[in-house]
């Protein structure tokens, strides 16, 4: 039977919480404090865990990061029910690694709703982890692409770009695809992607880079609905100190002998882990927006890759319109860089805006829209040559959407 242990230190809510799930067929334990919570749930192993947020001694954030550090709770389903209802609120809980939020008062009905949805989510992802494990040691990929995301100016969609090029890859290809953020500051992709921040790469900063193995690394990667497993940065800060270029690096080398495509969102700098991800990277899209601030951003980081010794081929250079009017002509733009405009993305603000606040990527969701066409055909534009040359002996959905666009534009 599905055990769900629920810790509230309020015993009308434990009793009406185990009362609603008990009639849905669950098994129920309870626990009245943070404290005895982790021991119900590390002598039970339950399906999932409904924990509150105000407790005395240990609240439910607290909480659930820990039973995310154990790798017996890594994965396992977390929804918080509190009587917080505020944003803040909301955002820390899915921060400290909850799947799931819900207010108090609640109704019966939308708690075993969420329960069913949790419980089956976690079914569905676990069986695909572990075929994705039995495909890597059967057939590992030889050098996966790497593709990094950089610019110097923030706020230019470099996340939302690196986002929806791995999902559109993902739906294009029968290949393994890995989204890895390397932003050191609040890295954004598991808000992006609606994802719990179960595990991020600052849970193996323990482990000397020497001693890093595919097996730690796979363990913290998030799974995507689309297929798409995710690294994901921590939010807090000062929980990247120990994270150096040497570490990134090894990452990367380890990750792409198992990925076919990675893509990496970039810090925007040239710190020591940025320059890591940029020298392993195969292409390197550097995005701007249509303002003079975000050009002299990009002239200066074309200079700095000309330092570095990137040839020009490894360099792509896209446009983001992010705002609607009184930018610079994409003629100007390539004379102030002396270098064309591989790409030039659409001006959707509402799109974008409504795709991170639902955690809902366009090209996921709404493939058919112009935007997430226009993104799609990218990310087949960007795939390896010879990928696009052969026709796959299984189109995916994705691929079909692109050659149908390929051949109307061939009859205009």
């Amino acid at each position: 039977m599905t055990t769900i242990v629920v810790i509230d230190d309020t015993q009308s809510i434990l009793q009406l919480v185990s009362l609603y799930l008990k009639a849905a067929g669950y098994q129920v334990l309870t626990a009245a404090d943070g404290a005895q919570g982790l021991r119900v749930v590390q002598e039970n192993h339950p399906d999932l865990i409904i924990t509150d947020v105000m407790m005395p001694g240990m609240d439910g954030y607290e909480l659930t990061r820990r039973l995310r550090r154990d790798p017996l709770t890594t994965r396992t389903p977390i929804l918080t029910l509190t009587a917080h209802s505020q944003l803040e609120s909301k955002i820390k809980a899915f921060e400290a690694g909850a799947d799931d939020f819900m207010t108090k008062p609640f109704d019966a009905g939308e708690l075993v709703a969420r329960v069913n949805v949790l419980l089956r989510r976690a079914a569905v992802v676990s069986p695909g982890v572990e075929s994705a494990a039995e495909g890597r040691e059967a057939a590992p990929v030889q050098r996966g692409q790497v593709m990094a995301v950089h610019s110097l100016r923030g706020g230019v969609g470099c996340s939302s770009l690196a986002v929806n090029l791995a999902l559109g890859l993902a739906g294009l290809w029968d290949e393994r695809v890995l989204l890895a953020d390397f932003v050191t500051t609040t890295g954004q992709l598991a808000l992006m992607l609606n994802l719990p921040l179960k595990r991020t790469w600052a849970d193996i900063m323990h482990i000397p880079v020497a001693e890093l193995a595919l097996d730690e690394l796979e363990a913290i990667l998030a799974p995507h609905a689309s297929g798409v497993r995710v690294l994901m940065a921590p939010t807090d800060p000062t929980q990247s100190a120990n994270m150096t270029g040497e570490r990134a690096g090894k990452m990367l080398e380890l990750l792409r002998a198992q990925y076919g495509y990675v893509i990496a969102d970039v810090t925007h700098d040239f710190n020591d882990i940025a320059l890591q991800v940029l020298d392993a990277a195969d292409r390197i899209l550097l995005t701007l927006a249509p303002d003079l601030a975000s050009i002299r951003a990009a002239a200066a980081t074309l200079e700095t890759y000309a330092q570095l010794g990137y040839p020009k081929e490894k360099i792509t250079v896209g446009l983001n319109w992010t705002f609607g009017q009184q930018g610079f002509a994409r003629q100007e733009i390539e004379e102030a860089l002396a270098m064309p405009l591989s790409f030039v993305m659409p001006y959707a603000p509402l799109v974008f805006v409504s795709a991170i606040n639902r955690g809902m990527p366009p090209v996921f969701e709404k493939p058919e829209e112009p935007v997430a066409a226009y993104l799609e055909d990218l990310a087949f534009l960007l795939s390896r040559p010879e990928a696009r040359a052969a026709p796959p002996t299984n189109p995916k959905p994705g691929w079909r959407r692109v050659q149908k666009r390929i051949a109307l534009a061939a009859r205009k």
